[in-house]
């Protein structure tokens, strides 16, 4: 049957013996639905119902609303959405406001047991014996709650040994400070000097504080377990090269940057990661730890983006003190900022945003990897998958436990200077 048409005379003319008429063909206006009061170039006002959603003066048992006072909001799930004529009467997320807040984590972080014991008592060695330049140097570290990152990073290492993995932590922490005001070349001398020591070979000057407290941190884990802390300090060899290489000096744009802070900062997380495994006595085959190098990688990411949001302004705070090329700034805000044309602060939010999606990958990298170890004990195959398992959930809570750390310490956030 076909369907009838209302006609409107819209214009009649004559133009050289021709009589021109244009008529508009409408269909009738279905019941319920609000007539548009605009032009008919405008027909797209009038609002269509969407499947589900209560929207005023679409639905029909609705009373039809005039033209103009119509709400502009509709209610989906308890949440206000909105809703207006340029969208068809379909429902639209409410316009980005700019947060600074960064976008909750799936990570829940978990702080050590003994944390207040073991950050007195290294708050109290360190203030005592590193060499600070001066009182103010002394008191802003102590400020910092710098002992506490690894307490919230290592919530699972054995209570025996967190004090030394505290301390080799905080240790770095510290030299990484000392090299920011050297060039590559003095830096260089200073860490190799440091690294033989570190391994042993011979013994430290005792009025060196340096000396002493590398050799004496790197001894008593040796006693511990001397094969762990060989990977420990095999990583910090290469944590410490990466911080006075050249190649800082390179970088042109977000892929060389990236690749150069995962170069410094990943290697920096690895060393941590030994660090890490040292602490809860795991002894991961160098085959098996291939198997989650994915996974390694993917944790290294998240921490150095974080780290990078987080002291930003300390970073450019010490550039601006020192001057030296083991201060120059190399961090992902900056270079966000400079490639894509935006402030400091958009390029943290933009870099928080990717720290989130990096998180559901690397869940998603948790569960094939635990969807392979299920398949090897069914088989009987594997090497300690439980040993595996735990490291994973370690490597989680020192994503979660960074990130808490660096939402408070002064270190990033208070100059003191």
């Amino acid at each position: 049957m076909a369907p009838s048409f209302n006609q409107t005379i819209v214009d009649e003319s004559t133009f050289d013996g021709v009589h021109t008429i244009i008529i508009h063909l409408s269909l009738p206006r279905p019941q319920g639905i609000a007539a548009s009061q605009t032009s008919i170039h405008e027909s797209n006002d009038v609002l269509k119902p969407h499947q589900g959603v209560s929207v005023a003066g679409t639905c029909r048992d609705e009373p039809v609303t005039e033209f103009g006072n119509e709400d502009p909001t509709i209610e989906v799930d308890g949440e206000k959405l909105v809703t207006n004529r340029h969208t068809n009467g379909y429902p639209q997320k409410a316009l980005y406001t700019p947060d600074d807040q960064p976008p909750p984590s799936r990570f829940q972080p978990q702080c050590h047991p003994r944390a207040d014991e073991v950050c007195a008592e290294l708050d109290a060695f360190f203030a005592t014996y590193w060499p600070w330049e001066n009182e103010k140097a002394r008191q802003k570290f102590v400020a910092a709650d710098t002992n506490r990152w690894a307490c919230w990073s290592f919530p699972l290492v054995r209570d025996d040994r967190i004090v030394n993995a505290v301390k080799v932590d905080t240790l770095l922490f510290l030299l990484d400070d000392i090299a920011e005001s050297m060039s590559f070349e003095e830096g260089k001398l200073f860490y190799q000097r440091l690294i033989l020591l570190a391994q042993g070979k011979f013994l430290p000057d005792r009025e060196n504080p340096y000396e002493w407290i590398t050799y004496d941190t790197f001894a008593s884990m040796r006693a511990d377990d001397e094969a762990l802390t060989a990977i420990v300090l095999r990583e910090a060899m290469l944590c410490v090269n990466a911080q006075v290489d050249e190649a800082r000096n390179h970088v042109v744009g977000m892929g060389s940057l990236l690749k150069q802070r995962y170069k410094e900062g990943g290697i920096k997380y690895l060393f941590v990661a030994a660090v890490l495994r040292y602490g809860m006595n795991l002894h991961i085959s160098e085959a098996n730890l291939e198997s989650l190098k994915d996974i390694e990688e993917s944790y290294s990411r998240l921490g150095i983006v974080v780290n990078d949001i987080h002291s930003f302004e300390k970073e450019v705070r010490a550039y601006a003190k020192h001057k030296s090329e083991g201060a120059k700034v190399l961090n992902m805000v900056q270079m966000q900022a400079l490639e894509t044309g935006v402030s400091y602060a958009c390029a943290k939010r933009v870099l928080w945003v990717l720290c989130r999606e990096w998180e559901l990958q690397h869940i998603d990298l948790i569960g094939q990897r635990e969807t392979q170890l299920n398949l090897e004990g069914q088989e009987g195959k594997g090497e300690k998958n439980e040993d595996l398992r735990i490291y994973m959930k370690a490597l989680e809570y020192t994503i979660s436990g960074n990130e808490k750390w660096s939402e408070y310490t002064k270190r990033y956030y208070e100059d003191l200077d």
